[in-house]
């Protein structure tokens, strides 16, 4: 019974990943054999990526049980309608409309990551994006941008 709890979870946690762009390399959901015993997880090693963001004020707590390849280069996001932005980061925390831009505004423990859409034939694009620590000094894109898929990922389903 518990090995049948432990795989669905383990599947809901890896359709998770997916939805958010996050590679588990290897992952394959398949239910354990009834009274199979779970496989010890391998220990996770933090990308240069994810080191990057414990740098800058990630908490390691709370990304230490998740999956340890993120797709988290934020070029990504370069040319995404809004609403390809709110399917990889969700809804954004402040929205600020400053002519001719619309600056969507998320927030991760330790970064700001704001994502700036600017009209182009007559559809709103991501042209350029900026992450700020939380002294409002810019710091490296990827890093923040890690930190909100890490945490995006942590939230309840449901």
């Amino acid at each position: 019974m518990i090995a049948l709890a432990a795989g669905m979870f383990l599947a809901a946690a890896l359709g998770a990943c997916d939805a958010i762009g996050i590679k588990v390399p290897g992952a394959a959901i398949v239910p354990p054999a009834a009274g199979a015993q779970a496989p010890e997880p391998a220990p996770a090693q933090a990308t240069g990526s994810a080191q990057a963001g414990a740098q800058t004020g990630a908490t390691a707590g709370a990304t230490a049980a998740l999956p340890p390849v993120v797709d988290d280069d934020p070029s990504r996001l370069m040319g995404l309608d809004p609403r390809g932005v709110a399917k990889v980061l969700g809804d954004p925390e402040l929205i600020r409309r400053e002519q001719p831009a619309e600056i969507w505004q998320y927030r991760g423990a330790g970064c700001v990551f704001d994502v700036f859409f600017y009209e182009d034939a007559g559809l709103k694009r991501v042209t350029y994006l900026e992450a700020r620590d939380s002294e409002a000094q810019r710091i490296e894109e990827r890093g923040c941008f890690n930190e909100l898929l890490r945490a995006r990922l942590a939230k309840p389903l449901g």
